[in-house]
């Protein structure tokens, strides 16, 4: 028997003074008010109500009982306002981990825009290209780009991006680019987490071209900036260079080619039960990445 739905019944015959009355305002059949008191009776082994055909009188023990039952559910009113109140107005600490440079141009002007949104909220954004252990570091959300691995962890889809190649528009004066063949001869800027194999796919068939590294690195900032100042091609995530390409800085290659989508998913630990600061984050969080990316 569901113990808060029989204190419910109850506290409802004692307020409204029958058993029909009751039944109308829970919006149940009076068979099933009178079926609820009696195995709630059966239970306590106690006598809550004298009935009969006409009227109900509460005993000194369901009196008794009455005071207990509208105190607790008071209680459980309130402890349901309190966390309803917490999914609107969300309160405590989040951690959070993100890709480095997705972190810097995407999830950290999103989360400052959501701390100034939610006074109560605090947020600790880790921002690393390793991927950290979600339970071993106790981080509520990471942010995964690229083909996630089986695990136990719950994948949550929040856009996707795609690989470009692009040079500046100084550089391009110097050299004649027509097909991705043409890179193998041409100085590039590799970033080492692409590597030096560069994937095409053009009418649906794809193919590699080995590239020539002039400057070889570790940092995309650094990447970014030798490809702007002329060094040479580079490829990049979209997101990574969306500003420079928008502002013309730098200039698409190959767009005759087609792009691969690269899924970007909100993950956590599938085993953990999200609590409601977490699936507020989650929810707000997927919308307004989704106008940025």
């Amino acid at each position: 028997m569901d113990q808060f739905k029989a204190m419910t019944v109850f506290v409802n015959i004692v307020e409204q003074g029958s058993l029909t009355a009751a039944a109308e305002k829970l919006n149940c059949s009076t068979t099933a008010v009178v079926r609820t008191l009696a195995a709630l009776e059966k239970q306590l082994g106690i006598r809550l109500i004298n009935r009969n055909t006409r009227t109900i009188s509460i005993t000194l023990e369901g009196n008794e009982y009455y005071g207990w039952s509208k105190h607790i559910l008071n209680e459980m009113d309130i402890m349901a306002n309190v966390f309803e109140a917490k999914i609107h107005q969300p309160t405590g600490l989040l951690k959070i981990t993100a890709p480095m440079t997705f972190g810097q141009l995407v999830v950290s002007p999103l989360v400052c825009e959501y701390l100034n949104q939610f006074k109560e909220m605090s947020i600790q954004l880790i921002l690393t290209d390793r991927n950290e252990d979600l339970m071993q570091d106790h981080y509520d959300l990471a942010i995964r780009i690229g083909s996630l691995p089986d695990s136990t962890f719950i994948a949550t889809p929040i856009g996707s991006t795609h690989l470009i190649r692009c040079a500046s528009p100084v550089f391009l004066q110097q050299v004649t680019l027509q097909q991705p063949m043409d890179l193998a001869h041409c100085r590039c800027i590799v970033f080492n987490d692409l590597g030096k194999k560069w994937q095409f796919i053009k009418q649906g068939k794809s193919y590699h071209v080995d590239v020539h590294a002039t400057l070889l690195t570790n940092q995309i900032a650094v990447a970014k900036k030798a490809c702007v100042e002329g060094v040479g091609v580079a490829q990049f995530f979209h997101y990574q260079v969306a500003e420079e390409l928008k502002t013309g800085q730098l200039v698409e290659l190959f767009e005759d080619h087609e792009q691969a989508k690269i899924p970007i998913n909100l993950i956590y630990p599938h085993s953990k039960l999200l609590s409601s600061r977490v699936k507020h984050f989650l929810t707000w969080f997927k919308q307004k990445v989704s106008e940025t990316i």
